[in-house]
């Protein structure tokens, strides 16, 4: 997970954390950072759970012939 967080901060070039041995806390950019993407990150775990549902329902009519 560290390597995650330190390839996003590479990425966006900003602390995302204040980091020690004992302790872990965001930075200001942090938690503005995840303020904004939070919204988006519950959205496409909506979307994914709206894909995986068409997929357990069954496809197809009910007793048609077979064309």
């Amino acid at each position: 997970m560290s390597r995650a967080v330190a390839a996003l901060e590479a990425e966006l070039g900003l602390r995302l954390f204040h980091r020690t041995t004992r302790r872990l806390a965001p930075t200001e950019a942090g938690l503005v950072y995840f303020r904004r993407v939070e919204p988006l990150v519950e959205e496409l775990e909506r979307a994914r759970l709206g894909a995986a549902d068409t997929e357990s329902h069954p496809r197809g009519r009910c007793g048609s012939p077979h064309r």
